[in-house]
């Protein structure tokens, strides 16, 4: 989801995941990914989402991010968003890829 995870809890059978946007957006930077995946942070700040069996393989493509993000700061403005989350779609390892700007998702 593009906005900040604010938990999960267990309703009777069910889980509900539960999201927080602190800062204003248009309506068509909403951004939301659903099915089987897995969550790996890479950082502090930089998370992976992804399918679990391409979680690690994913992750280790990923590890520069960070340095990326701290020299793009040193350079620019702090990063705006409190967390950078990264989400590779089914394919994505094995095929060029376009991606799509949220905040606090990047899909690609």
């Amino acid at each position: 989801m593009s906005a900040l995870d604010t938990g999960v809890k267990k309703v009777e059978t069910n889980k509900v995941y539960s999201f927080n946007q602190d800062k204003q957006i248009p309506t068509y930077l909403l951004g939301m990914v659903v099915g089987d995946l897995k969550v790996q942070a890479v950082s502090d700040r930089v998370n992976l989402i992804t399918e679990p069996g391409d979680i690690t393989k994913a992750a280790y493509e990923l590890k520069q991010v960070p340095q990326f993000m701290t020299a793009m700061e040193s350079y620019l403005t702090p990063f705006a968003w409190q967390s950078f989350n990264v989400v590779l779609l089914p394919g994505t390892m094995t095929s060029e890829a376009a991606g799509m700007e949220n905040p606090y998702l990047t899909i690609v």
